[in-house]
């Protein structure tokens, strides 16, 4: 009998181990380039810079997914921007993960759209701003939580010249957003929905 409960015992402390490693399963996220056609339908919309992302992997419990929108100026962030999170989904099986932008006169749309919905907001933008460019995650990155990944950005430069220094280490805020006039970035991380701030 004690051979019984010794191996029930066991049997549920490996099955509660079991499912702690599952709600802890990590999330990747993958850039997803677009075909040809796809690329055409997108330009058809007037939307000037998008970004496609495959997720995959699962949030641990008490977790959410934060999608958000910042601001810099001359190099310094500026307070505001805007976010999206309330993970209805928490497990990802090849969910796409969006950015988009469609830029006029002094305002930029920005769109951000993941399994769980779709957000929109508007920024303006400084006046005298000739030159501009735009860049994204390269390849596939695996989120930890609490460390926010930089996964797009567009930079925008009063004077002739502009740095296209691209995204290296998706961790890191990308140099050339330090060095130009104005940029938005685009991010996504993983929380705790306690430190999650409205």
């Amino acid at each position: 009998m004690k051979r019984m409960i010794v191996f029930l015992f066991l049997l549920v402390i490996l099955a509660a181990c079991a499912e702690e490693e599952k709600g802890n399963e990590s999330l990747t996220i993958t850039p997803i380039e677009l075909t040809e056609r796809e690329k055409e339908l997108v330009s058809a919309t007037g939307i000037t810079h998008t970004e496609y992302f495959e997720m995959n992997g699962s949030l641990g419990e008490g977790e959410d997914l934060v999608t958000k929108f910042t601001y810099y100026k001359d190099g310094e962030y500026l307070k505001g921007g805007s976010k999206m999170y309330g993970a209805l989904e928490t497990t990802y099986e090849e969910d796409l993960l969006s950015f988009a932008m469609l830029t006029d006169d002094d305002l930029a749309h920005l769109y951000m759209g993941n399994a769980n919905g779709l957000g929109g907001s508007k920024a303006t933008i400084p006046e005298d701003l000739g030159m501009s460019t735009y860049a994204g995650l390269s390849e596939k990155h695996t989120l930890v939580k609490g460390e926010e990944t930089y996964v797009a950005y567009w930079v925008a430069s009063g004077g002739n010249s502009i740095s296209s220094g691209g995204i290296g280490d998706p961790t890191k805020l990308p140099e050339v957003i330090k060095e130009e006039d104005y940029a938005i970035v685009m991010s996504v991380e993983v929380k705790d929905k306690e430190d999650i701030s409205h």
